[in-house]
C-alpha cells in the first residue's frame, strides 16, 4: 500500500514538473512572437467638409481626414487634403480608428497594404459603411516596407476626389540608404463641376471663385 502511493506521489510530482516546462516554454515562444511583431500602432482619424485653397483666393468645397483625439472626443488637427501622413515601421501592428463626422458613409481602404477581408474596406461586403457619428477600426499588420495610400471605398469616382485620401508610410526596420530628407507628394485632380455640385446638395459655400470655374471646364 505505501509503494503504490509513493508511486502515485512520484507520478503526481513528475506530470507538475512536465506541466511547469510546457509552460514557461509557451510563455517564451509568445513573448518573442510578440517582440517580432514589433509595436502596435494606434492611429485615429475622422472625416468633415473644409474649404480647400487650391489657389489664392481660390477654394473649392472639399471632404478631408484629420487626426482625433479619442480623450476629448474632438478633432486634434483641422481636416485636410491630402490627409495626414501615417508613418509606420516594418512589422508594426497598425490599428486605425476612424470617426465618421461628415454626412456621407465613408469606409478606408489601406491601398496595396496585404490585410485581412475585415479590414479590407469594401462597402456592404467587407464592412458595412460608418455612419455620421459612429466608428470603425481597422487592424492589420505592416509586414511590407513602401510607400502607400489610403482613401475611402465607398464610391471611389466621387469620395476620393473630394478629397479623402492621405499617405501612408511602412519604413524599413534596417534602412538601405542613407538621405539627408524625405519628400511625400501627392498628385491628385479636381473637377470644380463635382466640388460645386457636392456643396450645393450640402448648402455649403463653394469657394470665392469656384461657383465660375465650371464655365471654364472644357469637354
Amino acid at each position: 500500500m505505501k509503494k503504490r502511493t509513493t508511486i502515485l506521489l512520484l507520478s503526481i510530482f513528475c506530470f507538475l514538473v512536465v506541466l511547469a516546462v510546457f509552460g514557461l516554454n509557451a510563455k517564451r515562444e509568445s513573448a518573442s512572437v510578440q517582440t517580432n511583431k514589433g509595436e502596435t500602432k494606434v492611429f485615429h482619424l475622422y472625416a468633415e467638409d473644409l474649404e480647400q485653397e487650391v489657389s489664392q483666393g481660390t477654394t473649392l468645397y472639399s471632404w478631408g481626414f484629420g487626426l482625433w483625439d479619442p480623450k476629448k472626443n474632438a478633432p486634434a488637427s483641422p481636416p485636410s487634403v491630402p490627409g495626414p501622413e501615417i508613418r509606420v515601421k516594418e512589422g508594426d501592428h497598425v490599428k486605425v480608428v476612424f470617426h465618421n463626422q461628415q454626412k456621407e458613409l465613408h469606409t478606408i481602404h489601406f491601398h496595396g497594404i496585404d490585410n485581412s477581408f475585415a479590414g479590407d474596406g469594401t462597402p456592404d461586403m467587407s464592412q458595412h459603411p460608418t455612419m455620421k457619428g459612429d466608428s470603425f477600426t481597422y487592424k492589420f499588420d505592416a509586414k511590407k516596407a513602401g510607400t502607400y495610400f489610403y482613401h475611402c471605398h465607398v464610391e471611389p469616382d466621387r469620395h476620393p476626389e473630394m478629397g479623402l485620401y492621405g499617405a501612408f508610410i511602412v519604413e524599413p526596420k534596417q534602412a538601405k540608404y542613407k538621405t539627408d530628407g524625405e519628400f511625400t507628394l501627392l498628385l491628385s485632380e479636381r473637377d470644380p463641376l463635382l466640388s460645386l455640385a457636392e456643396g450645393t446638395e450640402a448648402h455649403q459655400y463653394v469657394g470665392t471663385a469656384a461657383e465660375h470655374l465650371h464655365l471654364e471646364v472644357r469637354l
